[in-house]
Order: C-alpha cells, then structure tokens, then sequence
C-alpha cells in the first residue's frame, strides 16, 4: 500500500486540518487511534475551571448537579488563551487550529468532559505532574485520557524517576482514576495519552483490578515508553490480554524506549525526533491516522542505542544522576522550563550553592553520565543515518545486489 494515499487516495493532512474536514458520526466512523488522539490533546489543555473536578470524594458534580460539558462550550475561540496556560507546549498556532476544529466538529463538539483531576507535587513531596479527564462519548463508552509531560520542572522530573522507580507517583495515581472513574460511570471504557500519558494508560490498563479490565475496551499508547520492569531493561510481554494499542511516529524514537518495535504500529508524521513526536505534525486521512511503510531507521537505531547505554548505568547511578541534577535546576527557583533560562541567570549563586552541596561523587557521576550520554546519542545517530542511508539505497526500484551490478557511467 502507498502509505502517501492511504485511502483511496486521499492525501494525508495535519491533525488539525484532518479534524476539521471530518463529518461522520461515532456510528457512521467506530473510534480509532485518531479519536484516542484528539481526545488525549484536548486533555492537554488547562481544563481547569472549565470542566468539572473529580473531587476527593469521588464525585464531579457541578452546582447545577450537572457532570458534564460538551468540547463544544469548551473550546470556544475566547478561551484559546486560557486553554494553553502557563505549561502547556506545542504550537500556539496548532492549539487555536485544533481547539476551534475539535469545538465545531459534529463528530466530536457533543463529546462531554469531566471528572478532571489536574495536580502537581509540592516542595518537600515526590515529584509528580498528573492530570487526567474523562470524555463521555456518544457510542456510550468513557475515554479516560491522560495527560503527558507539561512544562513543569515536576513533570520531567518523574518522567526521568521511570528509569529507576518500580512505579511513580503518576502510575499509582492513574490506576486510582481508573478505578474511581469506573465506579462513577457505566458501560466500556477506553484508556489513552501521549507520551508520558500513554505510558500511565498502559499502566493503568495492565494493573486494572479483573472487574475493571474486562470493561476495558481499548487503550492507546501514543508514542509513550513501554513499561519497564522493576530492576530490569526489558519491558513486560507486550500481550498482556487488555488490548494496549501502541502507536508511534515512524520518525520519533521516544515511545520505542522499552517497547518491542514489531508491536508497535508506524504512523506518519512531520519533523524528526522530538519534532515528530508532538501530534500536530502526525497526519491522517480517511478518518484515521496515516500509517507509514516502516519505522525509520535512523529513530529505531537510536532508541536501541540509549536503551543499550541505559542498560549499562545502575539504577542507583541513575537516581543520584537525576535527583542530583533536579536538585540543581530546582534551586533556580523555576517552576517550569519556560522560566529556567532566565531564574538560572538571576539566582546563579543559589545553583552553584546547590551544586556544590553535593557530594564529589554524585557530581563526577553528573559530569560523566552526562558526557557518556550526549556520545552515545552521537553516535546512535551517525549510525542510524547509515542505517536510513542503506535502506534507502535497498528501496531503489529494479537496483540489484552488489557483486550483480554492472559498472555504471
């Protein structure tokens, strides 16, 4: 199959084009990976204030007794600025393109939001950014989407603890919404998120008490890591019986980390790298997301690398590396790593106070997993460039072996 006309000969477009040209109805179109996709980016948004809490008594009800409100009310053209806060990425551009395309869309504007948890960990608490909200649909399932990294100090923080941590606060806070959520609500659920969001999902779903999980009915792991199993570099089978979808950009390598690349499905996509992993460059056509002919070879043979090097780090090494580093970057005062550049500038002798109270183990530690890591994503690169290199060349229509061709001029 062509993967640039996918659908009878449909061209791929951007996320938020996509979204704006899709009329048919949840009946007429089942939910896919695309659906999964543009429910767990309008999760990213600041929901706060504009979708009702889960509050700590397991409920989520507004003043009115209502639950919910429908992504039409929510993404109007006078909150564009509200939804992207203070923490949320991407391209602003894409943001007010896709929130107005999701809010006057018939297939998802009557989408209704709520039970919205959004929290990140104070000074003093293990660090954790969690936040997860859920959309009722009009098929009569509920998709529990997670939300991924924002911008906070927080959130990359337990981002890095996943190297080292059996689980982190945002896992055991996810398979806790799950189980809250299922006894708020009835019917099929499905999981989902990007990134760090799609990794919670998996936890979620693989740790769902056997009530739970057999109410599951998908959930979508996009281009998130896999999970690492405690005291281990390998991920756990990727069959575990509660139907985890893994979708990944053919040319990001963060959700490969800790996933088995045959058990991932390749979509197309924008940019390259981290530029590939942010949805709004993922394309898609026919009312689901465009697939790719394969992986790159470039992005699967980093991944493999930096796996590789973090197989050789211990775990004790990797937490002094990365709670000494955090240690560091927190003394700037910086909340977020808009903030960083200029705190770092404006409180330097609180760094260099904090660095220097480390101990002279932990900072050679710092200095050299840090030079070893930037060497091995060098050198994974250059190779995996040959690796693109070489299969490129192999791709080349009627080319013959080597010691078959002859001499050209």
């Amino acid at each position: 199959m062509d993967a640039s006309a996918p659908y009878g000969g449909e061209r791929p477009r951007p996320l938020a084009s996509a979204v704006a040209r899709e009329r048919r109805t949840f009946v007429e179109l089942p939910f896919g990976d695309l659906d999964a996709v543009v429910l767990s980016e309008v999760s990213r948004f600041t929901l706060r204030g504009l979708v009702e809490p889960l509050d700590g008594n397991g409920c989520g009800l507004r003043a009115d007794g209502r639950r919910w409100t429908s992504l039409s009310d929510i993404l109007r053209v006078e909150r564009i600025g509200v939804l992207r806060g203070g923490f949320c990425p991407w391209a602003a551009r894409f943001d007010r393109a896709f929130a107005l395309a999701v809010g006057g869309s018939p297939r998802y504007g009557s989408i209704a939001a709520g039970l919205h948890v959004d929290r990140r960990s104070v000074e003093g608490e293990p660090a954790e950014q969690f936040s997860a909200t859920t959309f009722r649909l009009p098929d009569g399932t509920h998709f529990l989407a997670f939300r991924g990294t924002d911008l906070s100090l927080a959130g990359w923080k337990e981002d890095f603890d996943l190297l080292f941590e059996p689980s982190v606060p945002g896992e055991r806070d996810a398979l806790a919404y799950l189980r809250t959520v299922a006894g708020i609500v009835e019917g099929p659920l499905r999981l989902g998120g990007h990134s760090k969001g799609g990794t919670l999902a998996e936890f979620a779903a693989v740790h769902a008490e056997s009530a739970v999980a057999e109410r599951l009915v998908s959930t979508h792991n996009l281009d998130g890591p896999g999970l690492r199993a405690p005291g281990l570099d390998a991920r756990p089978p990727a069959d575990t019986g509660r139907g985890v979808r893994k979708v990944v950009p053919a040319a990001s390598f963060y959700g490969l980390l800790f996933a088995d690349p045959a058990a991932c499905r390749a979509v197309a996509s924008g940019g390259f790298a981290l530029q590939a992993h942010a949805p709004c460059r993922w394309r898609a056509a026919g009312g689901d997301l465009a697939p790719a002919r394969r992986l790159s070879p470039c992005t699967a043979h980093v991944a493999a690398r930096l796996q590789e090097w973090l197989a050789g780090v211990p775990l004790d090494e990797r937490r002094r590396f990365v709670d000494g580093a955090y240690r560091v970057l927190a003394a700037s005062g910086a909340e977020s790593f808009s903030e960083l550049p200029l705190s770092l500038v404006r409180h330097a002798r609180d760094v260099a106070h904090a660095r220097s109270a480390l101990p002279r183990e932990d900072r050679r530690l710092i200095g050299r997993l840090a030079r070893s890591f930037i060497r091995t994503l060098a050198a994974g690169t250059t190779g995996g460039l040959r690796a693109s290199a070489r299969t490129v060349m192999s791709d080349v229509p009627g080319r013959l072996p080597k010691d078959d061709r002859s001499p050209s001029f």
